[in-house]
């Protein structure tokens, strides 16, 4: 049955396919959920793709006596996601499409908040953050986040950067892009990509819109999709999204997660693309586990790949950001670090100055080859004492800026850091410029009249500044400039009070000064971690309780400013 059509274009067409396997349940409450709009669509396209039960067609038919507008499509047979919402895209006939899922529920704001949104701004695509649940809307299990800004056109060359299910976008440029691609999944990957390639403007609103009924069949369906990768990237190549090199790493990471056993690809879909909603602490460490999988495997997978850019690459690995960088290593580490420095080098922005400090003055005067290239491209190595963990940032305190002093960022020798690491560091650095900034960081935690152990100070969460957040320094810390001489005038008593924890030494130091310290992020960044065979005995002797001597030490010490 099709409604009669009115001459007016509709301003909204809601497009939802419907297939058999769909709970005719969670159908009829999904088509509620539209019919409770604030602002009502003038137009739903329900595409039944295949043919559907009797008590599917009896909710069908309940809800066209309910809502205006209603105008049914029928696919003879089942075709795939693909092509049924392109049958329902060329077939709707509004200004805007808000895509929606049969078995989904939208906040009855939904379309009133896109429709605004998107006419003021004057979009072409816009989507949302969305909540998850399994069995009960109202308890959602977690927050699905939405990329917003520039940060949603880049994240198009790796995943979805739009939640489908909340997607809203004009009609015209979507059958001006392409449409759908006619495959039974990812086909909303692939529209994505289409208007972002044609130009379209595209942002998300923070605020979960649509709740997404999850559950182990979501996981199921996400690892089937690894035989349909080779489509998805030739399609993001041919419009020119990404290189071939680009296409080649996502190969690799994409399959290769979708291959790993089921328990641990649960544990990173949940940690890489949605943030947990009251996580329980036995799913933390789930999480923390998976957290730690993941890096490790992407370590592996990014090796070879920065050898590669080492070997090719002849652009100066300093550039024009008003920073220094610096690190340092040391031992058998000294073979590898220059494929982290690669990492460093191909940042969205690059360093003024890029220091790498070693206490081996035979490797200063003759280093590795792979350093000597670097150094042809502007790296510094420049040789100092033994501090420890505290030699990445002691010596640069002394060196001659021959210009007004720049902030000073460190980095850990042993991680790959993605491209907008140094870039979301400076951006945070001139939002808050008193505040140290860093891309993880811990919450510590009181007892009683002292501290709980190292080991109980959970990973923080939030952006905000606070004395009580720990700086990590595996992630990178920008320190202003201000803060350089903080750290001059407290001296060396790092040596005595924590000569292995540079990290509770900083956070001393800046609190002492009244400094607070900030996470670029809402969540805690994990890079990509690389191998290096032998035990990380540092932070195992830390976390055993080193630290816990250190805290002690120093909340007892009068030491700095």
């Amino acid at each position: 049955m099709t409604a009669p059509e009115t001459p007016e274009t509709p301003e909204i067409s809601v497009v939802l396919p419907v297939h058999a396997g769909v709970d005719p349940a969670h159908l009829a409450a999904g088509l509620d959920s539209l019919r409770r709009q604030e602002r009502r669509a003038e137009e739903v396209v329900i595409v039944e793709d295949g043919p559907l039960s009797a008590a599917h067609r009896a909710v069908l038919e309940r809800f066209e006596q309910q809502h205006d507008g209603v105008r049914r499509v029928v696919l003879a047979v089942n075709s795939g996601a693909g092509v049924a919402n392109q049958a329902g895209l060329a077939a709707a006939r509004g200004v805007w499409i808000a895509k929606a899922d049969a078995d989904d529920l939208n906040r009855p704001d939904r379309l009133a908040r896109q429709l605004a949104h998107a006419t003021a701004h004057d979009l072409d695509l816009l989507g949302s953050a969305m909540a998850e649940f399994d069995d009960d809307p109202a308890t959602p299990v977690a927050i699905r986040p939405a990329p917003t800004g520039p940060a949603l056109a880049r994240r198009v060359r790796w995943n979805n950067p739009v939640n489908h299910p909340t997607a809203f976008y004009r009609r015209e440029a979507a059958l001006a892009a392409g449409g759908y691609p006619p495959w039974r999944h990812m086909q909303d990957y692939g529209l994505m990509a289409r208007l972002l390639a044609a130009g379209a403007r595209a942002d998300s609103l923070p605020d979960p819109l649509v709740s997404f009924r999850a559950g182990p069949a979501v996981l199921r369906r996400r690892r089937a999709l690894g035989r349909l990768e080779w489509g998805l990237q030739t399609e993001l190549r041919r419009l020119g999204l990404i290189s071939a090199p680009r296409m080649v790493l996502n190969l690799l990471l994409r399959r290769g997660v979708q291959l790993l056993p089921a328990p641990v690809f649960g544990a990173l879909y949940g940690r890489a693309l949605r943030r947990p909603v009251d996580v329980p602490r036995e799913r933390s460490r789930a999480v923390a586990l998976a957290e730690s999988l993941r890096a490790v495997v992407l370590g592996f997978v990014l090796t070879p790949w920065f050898g590669v850019l080492h070997r090719l690459r002849r652009r100066p690995v300093v550039g024009e950001a008003p920073v220094v960088v610096s690190l340092t290593t040391y031992g058998s580490r000294l073979r590898g670090v220059h494929l982290t420095l690669e990492s460093i080098a191909a940042g969205t922005v690059r360093p003024h100055r890029l220091v790498l400090w070693l206490d081996d003055a035979a490797a200063v005067a003759a280093p590795p080859r792979s350093l000597r290239r670097l150094q042809r491209r502007g790296l510094e190595v420049r040789g100092c004492e033994d501090l420890g963990p505290h030699k990445k940032y002691v010596p640069a305190l002394a060196l001659d800026p021959g210009e007004p002093e720049s902030p000073l960022v460190t980095a850990d020798d042993d991680v790959y850091y993605p491209r907008r690491w140094l870039a979301d560091l400076v951006d945070a650095g001139a939002r808050a410029p008193e505040a140290l900034w860093c891309h993880r960081s811990r919450r510590r935690i009181a007892r009683g009249e002292g501290w709980a152990p190292y080991r109980e100070w959970p990973l923080a969460r939030g952006t905000d500044p606070s004395a009580d957040r720990v700086p990590t320094g595996v992630g990178g810390v920008w320190y202003p400039v201000g803060f350089l001489a903080e750290l001059r005038a407290a001296g060396d008593a790092f040596r005595r009070l924590a000569p292995r924890a540079d990290d509770l030494w900083i956070h001393h130091v800046a609190v002492r000064a009244g400094r607070g310290i900030g996470q670029v992020a809402d969540h805690p960044h994990h890079f990509p971690v690389r191998p290096v065979w032998h035990a990380p005995q540092l932070a195992t002797a830390n976390l055993a309780g080193g630290n816990d001597d250190v805290v002690r030490a120093l909340a007892e010490a009068e030491v700095g400013p």
